[in-house]
């Protein structure tokens, strides 16, 4: 039996650790919502609009970044991203009311996100082995989930006992560390003359395009429950929201780590409709459990979204040719913070009018139009493979 081939290789194992670092930044602000509740007094549909920022930012810029990756390799844009993140922490610290200055740094901080993470998503793909793809891009995933789980708990922590400001000063410092490791990165593959040329065409193939709405469908879910969960604790009475966090991040990275290799060998694309299929019920499990059990939820949705999203990339990979990889893996984060965003806005609003059992409710009819779209686009393709 021929050995499988290495993966913890010396670049790997580097990215994991600045990954994970810029993760303890970047996770912070998964709390947000309680500082706009808290601390700026923000509507449901304020949170909602605001926590959309990102998204939208990240939505509109996935052709341009797609293309500079393959254009002019990682490294630069993971440095680049980790930098704004930093600056747009220490802006955090002017931020007083919700307004047009808050809105500006929430867009900035989302540029930011979009050019680091798609850049070292980018570079995993590229130092994985084929044959380890999807266990690869699981293991890079867990690498910054982990940060999902401490640094909130960082956060709640820091601003009860101080202050928000001293938050937002620990997320500037942890960032700097992580931008001066991301320059030790390799490059990564770039160089491409027909990248921009190439990119537009490869990467909307029907595979493609199912996989894509798919993921900002579940996209739509996870951001509904990773935001709206805080508020709908809170109102009830519930002034720790950590546990969600914890019962997320606890068991998307024993998936991640002790399962990621079943997916390369059951097949991706088995996992990630199985794994969706799944998502559809873990809102529900939020209304019958409620708010005084958040881990239970948080740990229903790490199960599904640790096994679905990287499925899902390596389904990505493997119908995307490698010259246009990083367009590919860059629409895809695309589509997931494009329905992070449309959560932020619809969920929002519907929460605002409706209550939060309805919105809810709407989040696990959403995910399951994603599977029945992501199933069809399979049936009918006529998939090219990876070159």
């Amino acid at each position: 039996m021929a050995s499988r081939p290495a993966l913890f290789t010396r670049d790997f194992v580097r990215l994991l650790i600045t990954t994970t670092t810029f993760g303890l930044s970047w996770s912070s602000y998964l709390i947000l919502p309680k500082f706009l509740l808290e601390e700026l007094g923000a509507e449901r549909d304020e949170i909602g609009w605001i926590v959309a920022i990102p998204g939208i930012g990240a939505t509109l810029g996935a052709p341009f970044v797609g293309r500079i990756l393959d254009r002019y390799g990682r490294r630069p844009f993971v440095v680049a991203g980790a930098g704004l993140v930093t600056l747009t922490s220490v802006a955090y610290l002017a931020v007083d009311r919700v307004g047009p200055y808050l809105v500006g740094v929430q867009a900035l901080q989302g540029l930011g996100f979009l050019l680091a993470f798609n850049a070292a998503s980018a570079l995993a793909a590229d130092l994985a082995p084929g044959a380890r793809m999807a266990e690869a891009m699981g293991i890079f995933g867990a690498s910054n989930l982990v940060m999902n789980a401490v640094a909130p708990s960082i956060a709640e922590e820091l601003a009860a006992r101080w202050s928000w400001d001293v938050v937002f000063v620990f997320c500037a410092a942890v960032g700097a560390v992580a931008t001066a490791m991301a320059a030790f990165l390799p490059v990564g593959r770039g160089g491409s003359e027909d990248a921009s040329r190439l990119s537009m065409r490869a990467v909307f193939t029907l595979p493609l395009t199912s996989a894509y709405f798919a993921t900002m469908s579940f996209a739509f879910t996870f951001a509904t429950l990773f935001h709206f969960h805080q508020p709908f604790a809170l109102e009830a009475g519930v002034a720790l929201v950590r546990s969600f966090f914890i019962g997320y991040t606890g068991t998307a990275i024993l998936v991640r780590i002790f399962l990621g290799r079943y997916t390369d060998r059951l097949g991706p694309f088995r996992i990630a409709v199985a794994s969706m299929t799944a998502y559809v019920f873990v809102p529900m499990a939020l209304l019958v459990f409620g708010p005084e059990q958040l881990w239970i939820t948080g740990a229903l949705l790490g199960l599904t979204h640790g096994m679905l999203y990287p499925a899902v990339t390596a389904v990505i990979v493997a119908c995307a040719p490698s010259s246009a990889r990083a367009s590919a893996l860059t629409f895809l984060n695309g589509a997931f913070h494009c329905g992070m965003a449309l959560a932020g806005v619809g969920a929002g609003a519907i929460s605002q009018r409706y209550g939060f059992p309805p919105t809810f409710l709407f989040a696990s009819l959403v995910t399951a139009l994603g599977v029945v779209v992501l199933v069809a686009g399979r049936a009918g393709r006529s998939a090219s493979p990876a070159r």
